[in-house]
């Protein structure tokens, strides 16, 4: 319901200064998949309106995509956009959750910017990186993009007032940082570095390395 009606098509103007930090996770991602090739096929897993198909379909002007996307309303901002920028030709839009997703074959590369999180239970996060990962081509990339902390560390404590400022400097409505706490391990998991590196390995991916961080997001990329 948090990405239904009124909530998806405000999606993106609610979050205008989010959109900085996507912008320089956008150029990361382009450096850690340079050497891809050019009509390289990506998946992305929880595609939400569509910044990731948006920035990738510049950087991989020959690629097609696989654009996953559970919420109807976000999948139809996502569509509109991709339409309207030209690239809808080379997509291929499902919605629904990866695990009803029909094999396509493999892909160089899948990325989940901000969506593994939701998979509070550990299997079922661990269950969510194998789904990925099975959909690979052997040595494909997987990107994901996850707030990470470590809740009961002095750094923490003293990144949360930091990430709390941020967060009602977003056009957030008040009091939502402090709904993020209240929120943790119910409807969101929050990770340590390590913890995210376990999960990532247990998945069947291999070497995560963690390759960007802006306050409590942190990316990593790891291969098949």
């Amino acid at each position: 319901m948090a990405f239904a009606g009124d909530h998806a098509k405000n999606y993106d103007s609610a979050r205008k200064r989010m959109m900085p930090i996507k912008g320089a996770l956008h150029l990361c991602i382009e450096a850690v998949l340079a050497d891809l090739p050019e009509d390289a096929r990506f998946l992305l897993v929880g595609a939400g309106t569509g910044d990731e198909l948006l920035a990738l379909a510049v950087m991989f002007p020959h690629a097609t995509f696989t654009v996953v996307e559970p919420s109807p309303d976000m999948m139809a901002v996502c569509r509109e956009k991709a339409e309207a920028a030209g690239v809808a030709a080379r997509c291929d839009f499902h919605t629904g959750f990866l695990d009803s997703l029909a094999d396509q074959g493999p892909y160089d590369a899948a990325t989940s910017i901000l969506v593994s999180q939701f998979c509070v239970e550990r299997p079922d996060r661990v269950q969510f990186f194998r789904e990925m990962a099975t959909r690979l081509k052997p040595g494909g990339f997987a990107i994901t993009a996850d707030l990470s902390a470590d809740l009961e560390s002095n750094n923490f404590k003293q990144m949360w007032p930091v990430w709390a400022a941020f967060q009602h400097g977003a056009d957030m409505p008040a009091g939502m940082a402090e709904k993020f706490l209240a929120a943790v391990g119910t409807h969101l998991a929050v990770a340590t570095e390590a913890e995210m590196e376990e999960l990532l390995l247990e998945s069947g991916l291999k070497a995560p390395v963690r390759f960007f961080q802006t306050l409590m997001i942190h990316a990593w990329f790891a291969r098949r």
